[in-house]
């Protein structure tokens, strides 16, 4: 058995291989640091070899001490071979390969999910862990993706597929739809916004419904591709979601929770008493209707000596 998500009650609980309700409190970016032959005294960083006689020794204390203080998993972007403790693994599918700037399902893309997804395969049987965050903090800003996939030529797999849904929402009337968009060229037919643009721009007031309808559906086709591709090689595991930068698009969540076993969010309160909205995470659940976890959190504050708020 694995762990997984269950609803009981209305509430959605995240179950440990023996059914065990486990509320996951993780650190992210728990490792060792730079190798002692790496280490720059002129720029220096963490290292833990410098403090412990070994790595095994460095990994008991750090677990004693994070249990200590209430942990009980380990985050992403850590040594999680490490320590015998559940966990969850950080990979970057989309990120570092262009999306949302790129075709999820062209070939190129696909190639490079599956070589960060890789890792998966290797543990698919591991029982400790929980799942996989996908992706980390992607530029899901919603006009200017849309901008960006509209001033693409008749190539474009993406832009043809948007070409139809202006079709639809304008009926095929280029006059109604420059209402709404300033295009350079100017399309003097509709046909011809199948092409290339040099500047897409919103007209004055103007954010057509048509946006929500392809960012939606944009999106559900990049967590379909990078999850066919992980759950190809570990089919047993939670996919996380792809830990939204304190911020979400409402289409992308709505396509996310169509995919994902989770949504997660890094949410970073910038009130000075660390005060948290509840309706971010209110609105993020009733747009997915998936359980939602906290993948980051930080506060401000007021460090003596520093010359401003940190």
């Amino acid at each position: 058995a694995f762990f997984r998500t269950v609803q009981r009650d209305g509430r959605w609980w995240l179950l440990d291989p023996q059914g065990k309700e486990f509320l996951c409190r993780a650190p992210n970016v728990v490792e060792t640091g730079a190798a002692p032959d790496k280490w720059d005294r002129a720029n220096p960083s963490y290292c833990a070899l410098h403090e412990y006689p070994s790595a095994p020794a460095w990994a008991a204390a750090t677990w004693s001490r994070l249990t200590q203080w209430g942990f009980n998993a380990i985050g992403g972007y850590s040594d999680h071979a490490a320590f015998d403790a559940p966990y969850c693994v950080a990979l970057t599918c989309g990120g570092m390969y262009g999306a949302p700037w790129v075709d999820p399902r062209d070939p190129a893309s696909l190639k490079s999910f599956t070589e960060a997804a890789d890792l998966a395969a290797t543990l698919s049987g591991d029982t400790r862990l929980i799942g996989y965050f996908i992706d980390n903090e992607l530029g899901w800003y919603d006009e200017t993706v849309f901008t960006f996939w509209m001033g693409q030529g008749r190539s474009s797999r993406i832009k043809q597929r948007l070409f139809r849904m202006l079709g639809e929402a304008y009926r095929g009337d280029v006059r109604r739809l420059r209402r709404d968009f300033v295009l350079d060229p100017e399309p003097k037919s509709f046909d011809a916004v199948a092409g290339e643009f040099k500047s897409v721009a919103w007209a004055p007031g103007r954010r057509p419904a048509v946006v929500e309808t392809f960012i939606e559906w944009f999106a559900r086709e990049y967590y379909e591709s990078v999850a066919a591709v992980i759950r190809a090689r570990d089919p047993n595991h939670l996919l996380l979601g792809d830990r939204y930068a304190s911020w979400y698009s409402q289409p992308v969540a709505r396509a996310a929770g169509a995919v994902m076993d989770v949504v997660s969010a890094n949410y970073n309160t910038f009130a000075d008493s660390g005060w948290i909205s509840p309706a971010f995470f209110d609105g993020l659940y009733r747009l997915s209707r998936k359980p939602v976890m906290v993948t980051e959190y930080s506060f401000r504050t007021v460090t003596p000596g520093a010359p401003a708020r940190t």
